[in-house]
């Protein structure tokens, strides 16, 4: 049952733009591919700048909804969930990133991104490496977040913690 959700939007930052030059420079990479009229090269170069766009598209909706039970993150169609009761800790900290990582642009980490200090993390973030909100939950499962006012959502997610145990 849902009940006291508190929606907490991304915090601001330049993310949009690295995704509009992925899909700028993707778009201008496959032209060749689409026009030169194989059916199999369009299909194969096509996923790419639609993945792009649809990343730019759904970027506004990143947006984070906790409750006393659950923490849901949202991003376009995606949902992630995760029960308060699961959490075990949650900090602000830095990353240091992988060459191997995944969906990890300036001010944009979405899906399991690997880092080299803390292993894979399922990022639904605004914030790439820097002052991001990091939750560890049982079963070594671990998420970076970025909620526009952090201090309000640790210590209301805190408090619904401590509620739990």
């Amino acid at each position: 049952m849902e009940r006291d959700v508190q929606v907490f939007q991304a915090a601001r930052s330049w993310g949009w733009l690295s995704l509009l030059v992925l899909a700028i420079v993707s778009v201008m990479a496959t032209l060749p591919g689409i026009f030169s009229g194989s059916v199999i090269v369009a299909l194969l170069v096509l996923p790419l700048p639609v993945f792009f766009l649809l990343m730019l598209f759904w970027y506004p909706t990143i947006r984070y909804e906790l409750s006393p039970d659950k923490l849901v993150m949202r991003f376009g169609p995606w949902r992630r969930q995760v029960d308060v009761a699961e959490i075990k800790s949650v900090s602000r900290r830095d990353f240091t990133p992988s060459p191997f990582s995944f969906l990890l642009l300036p001010g944009f980490a979405m899906f399991y991104v690997f880092f080299t200090d803390v292993n894979y993390v399922r990022m639904c973030s605004t914030r790439a490496i820097n002052n991001v909100t990091f939750i560890e939950a049982t079963s070594d499962r671990r998420y970076g977040i970025s909620p526009k006012d952090p201090d309000e959502f640790e210590t209301l997610l805190r408090g619904y913690m401590a509620a739990q145990r």
